[in-house]
C-alpha cells in the first residue's frame, strides 16, 4: 500500500514538473537525458543482486517520476513542432 502511494505521488510529481517546469530551451536535453535514464535503468533494476536491492528501489522511483515527464515534454514538443509553418 505504502509503494503504490508513493508511485502515485512520484507519478503526480512527473506530470507537474512536465508542465510547468522543462522550458523550451531545455527539451532536447531533458528528453535525451529521460530516454537515456529509463532505457539503461531497466537492465540494471534487473540485474541489481539481493543485498543492493535497494538501488533497484531508487532507480525505478526516479523511472517512476520521470516518465510521466518525458511524456509531456513529448508531448508539447511534438504539437510545437505540428505548429510551425
Amino acid at each position: 500500500a505504502y509503494s503504490q502511494w508513493v508511485a502515485a505521488i512520484l507519478l503526480l510529481l512527473g506530470l507537474i514538473v512536465g508542465i510547468l517546469n522543462i522550458t523550451e530551451r531545455e527539451v532536447v536535453e531533458f528528453l535525451l537525458a529521460s530516454i537515456t535514464l529509463l532505457v539503461a535503468s531497466a537492465p540494471v533494476v534487473n540485474t541489481i543482486p539481493e543485498n543492493l536491492a535497494w538501488i533497484g528501489s531508487i532507480l525505478m522511483n526516479i523511472s517512476v517520476f520521470v516518465a510521466p515527464a518525458a511524456v509531456i515534454v513529448a508531448l508539447k514538443a511534438v504539437y510545437e513542432l505540428g505548429m510551425k509553418k
